[in-house]
């Protein structure tokens, strides 16, 4: 992607070896763009061919395959300066190739690693977890080899980028869950524990609710739902019904007059 190759006349049947006559088409249109002489400029990531014709007749058609651009430059997602020990925080990261184009990339894409395990690790989900008080850098390095081209991603040799975050030690006393215990379904509620800094792991049980890292709980479903926070070796739960949504329906009708 964002490569500039020229191509052979003689493979788009041209005997002379020049492109007098030839007509070049990209299909998908966004394989990429084609230039005088024959010089054929890659778009993003596809599969598709290049047609030549000559006289109003296909002559030729190449199959091309563009591939992922290796990544220039790495940036970690926005991370807060402060959490207390025990807070689990997603992890995100944005690349960018030599042309400053970005890159689709997900959490997976990258390599994490942090400079002291004592104070925070990566878990496989890509969370930093924090475990005990200091300072830690974290550090994604985009993988170097897309997954069409082995079997095997390499997790070093691309671009990195690196974020620094403090752990700080948490309040003594127990938890507690705050927020509504009282939702209708769609409803977003926020729940929070009280602990400035404090990024717990949440769950939700059973089925039919989800709740977002940051603590914004949802219910597709009628229940009571048990939702728990985790925060290094506490934990608190607390519960929210969900009735069902009135349904206001329209009962006058067209009767026979």
């Amino acid at each position: 992607s964002g490569d500039t190759v020229a191509l052979d006349p003689r493979v788009f049947g041209s005997p002379s070896g020049t492109w007098e006559g030839l007509l070049l088409f990209p299909t998908p249109f966004y394989l990429g763009e084609l230039l005088d002489g024959g010089r054929f400029v890659a778009g993003p990531p596809a599969e598709g061919m290049i047609t030549a014709v000559r006289e109003g007749e296909v002559v030729a058609q190449v199959a091309v395959t563009v591939i992922q651009a290796p990544a220039a430059a790495v940036e970690v997602g926005d991370l807060p300066e402060r959490v207390v020990a025990g807070s689990v925080v997603p992890l995100s990261a944005f690349a960018e190739d030599r042309l400053g184009r970005a890159l689709e990339a997900s959490v997976e894409d990258f390599a994490w690693s942090v400079d002291d395990p004592r104070v925070a690790s990566v878990d496989a989900l890509g969370h930093l977890v924090t475990r005990s008080p200091g300072r830690v850098t974290v550090t994604a390095t985009h993988r170097s080899a897309p997954p069409e081209l082995g079997t095997e991603r390499a997790a070093t040799g691309g671009a990195s980028g690196s974020s620094t975050i403090e752990v700080v030690a948490a309040p003594a006393g127990g938890l507690e869950i705050r927020g509504p215990d009282r939702l209708r379904t769609g409803d977003v509620g926020r729940l929070g524990i009280g602990i400035p800094a404090g990024h717990p792991r949440w769950f939700v049980t059973p089925g039919g609710a989800r709740i977002e890292p940051e603590g914004a709980f949802v219910a597709s479903r009628p229940g009571t739902y048990l939702v728990t926070a985790v925060l290094g070796d506490r934990t608190a739960a607390h519960a929210i019904t969900v009735p069902p949504r009135a349904v206001r329906r329209d009962l006058r009708g067209g009767g026979r007059r």
